[in-house]
């Protein structure tokens, strides 16, 4: 398989020369992800300003970095006014801290506190309780998103809030692909998605509230691999692409079935006894002296014991007969 041109009429780059080049990039500049026609090319939108590096992508998109954070308003302007499809991310400038906080009870009043982390020197721009999943009971658990600021990390030495022992730390991180709700693609949400709405059931360009099929039945359609089921299935085959793609598992769970051995049973085999027993079939009538041996010593073996459990239970029947009378 040949390799993806990477040439556009704005620059040529390979990948490795791109890697090079977006190193100086801010951090605080999302990429712009812009649908590509034949008919027209959505790059024109960004000509007028050279403070930005695109590439060609495989999937009829261009990938659009702007260095600047002016640049990229300037873009997203250009491109809105075009009436362009594309879809981009929330600059970090704008991302709230998210923090775990635990131990508050949940009758407490979530304005107190905002006001207890405000005069801490966190200002929290917003706060929720954490339900548990199946009894909708609610939790000492709450999200709390913190207003950026270059002293966020500083909420983790907090151990006391509103005269109560707490806990706060970084949530769990999702291992699971976002999907836009308005357009039915995987990688970002439909805050930043200015692409045409798609149907989770017929795949068409409409919004699911006008799709004109109201009752549930099999003839759907998915509108990233076509298959016959929603949009929104997890077990889409380009879910599954994307996610082993980003998040590949570390080890793969292999259970490997062997055939049991011929004379074994399936008791045998779950304890681990997989050796076949050996039986003479050559000679089924030939007589061996030991044999009567080993029979009457385990017989013996037999009635000692017997005998042994005999006498306990007389004596308990004595104990038994002498604290009636």
């Amino acid at each position: 398989m040949g390799t993806i041109p990477t040439t556009t009429r704005i620059c040529s780059l390979s990948e490795e020369k791109w890697r090079k080049q977006t190193k100086y990039r801010s951090k605080a500049t999302p990429n712009l992800y812009i649908k590509c026609y034949k008919q027209t090319t959505p790059t024109r939108a960004t000509q007028h300003n050279r403070e930005r590096l695109v590439k060609t992508l495989y999937n009829d998109q261009v990938r659009v970095q702007p260095t600047e954070s002016s640049t990229y308003t300037t873009i997203t302007k250009a491109l809105i006014d075009k009436n362009t499809e594309f879809h981009t991310y929330k600059p970090r400038q704008d991302r709230s801290f998210r923090v775990v906080l635990k131990n508050i009870h949940p009758s407490t009043d979530v304005k107190n506190t905002k006001q207890d982390l405000k005069d801490m020197g966190h200002e929290v721009m917003n706060i929720w309780n954490v339900k548990q999943r199946v009894t909708k009971k609610l939790l000492p658990i709450h999200f709390i998103d913190i207003k950026p600021s270059g002293n966020n990390k500083e909420i983790y030495n907090i151990t006391t809030l509103l005269n109560t022992i707490v806990q706060l730390e970084a949530p769990d991180a999702i291992r699971e692909i976002p999907q836009c709700m308005h357009s039915k693609l995987f990688g970002h949400t439909k805050n930043y998605c200015r692409k045409n709405p798609r149907s989770v059931k017929c795949a068409e360009q409409h919004l699911n509230s006008e799709c004109s099929r109201k009752a549930k039945d099999n003839n759907v359609k998915c509108v990233n691999c076509y298959a016959k089921h929603p949009a929104k299935c997890r077990g889409c085959m380009i879910h599954k692409q994307i996610q082993q793609k980003i998040y590949p598992r570390i080890r793969e769970c292999r259970i490997e079935i062997r055939p049991l051995p011929t004379g074994v049973t399936y008791a045998q085999g779950a304890q681990g006894q997989t050796k076949i027993p050996h039986t003479n079939v050559s000679q089924p009538h030939t007589t061996d002296t030991a044999h009567p041996a080993n029979d009457l010593t385990e017989l013996k073996h037999m009635m000692k014991h017997l005998l042994d459990q005999m006498g306990t239970i007389i004596n308990l029947i004595t104990a038994l007969n002498s604290k009636n009378n």
